[in-house]
């Protein structure tokens, strides 16, 4: 038996789709369970690339890879999480925090939408308070 994989084409994630599309409609619409399936499988393959690049060295797409699912981290961020010092914003640490706790959300949608299985469904206050394990 072979195993075989079959790959699908996701298209490219477009910033000025995700904006019009997502951004758009408010701080909830950057959810995980309130993206369509396109916007959620674009940005799995967007985080994987990411992750890809980290280990195995970035390729010619790479560097494109973070930006859509770091401007939907923002937009859930934009009110809940500003920092007593508006100047300062976030670090480097606090942000990578928080796009774990997404990119693990993000998954965590995918397989509930493939196999009918949800873990959790986060919500605005919800989806950067799960501990990372």
């Amino acid at each position: 038996m072979k195993n075989e994989r079959t790959v699908s084409q996701i298209p490219k994630s477009d910033l000025s789709k995700l904006q019009k599309e997502v951004l758009s409609l408010g701080r909830s619409a950057a959810l995980p369970k309130n993206l369509s399936d396109l916007w959620l499988k674009m940005i799995a393959r967007d985080l994987a690339m990411t992750h890809k690049a980290v280990h195995f060295g970035p390729d010619i797409h790479s560097h494109q890879s973070l930006k859509a699912p770091l401007l939907l981290v923002m937009a859930l961020l934009k009110i809940d999480y500003v920092s007593e010092d508006a100047e300062e914003g976030y670090s480097p640490e606090q942000l990578l925090i928080y796009m774990r706790r997404f990119e693990r959300a993000i998954y965590e949608e995918l397989i509930g939408r493939v196999t009918g299985v949800f873990i959790n469904r986060y919500s605005i206050d919800s989806i950067f308070a799960a501990p990372l394990q």
